[in-house]
């Protein structure tokens, strides 16, 4: 599955990786997110469907 490799070698590679981390450490900051990533981190993948 072409979606599925891409996104592998996506979470492998360091670069790309410090970028979704700062990224996400910008969501976190952003006051109406904040809930919707608590519920995400609460229950899971699940929550995210």
């Amino acid at each position: 599955d072409p979606a599925m490799s891409n996104m592998m070698q996506s979470l492998t590679d360091p670069q790309h990786k410090e970028r979704l981390e700062e990224r996400m450490a910008r969501i976190k900051e952003d006051p109406s997110l904040k809930p919707i990533l608590d519920e995400i981190e609460s229950g899971g993948p699940a929550a995210m469907m």
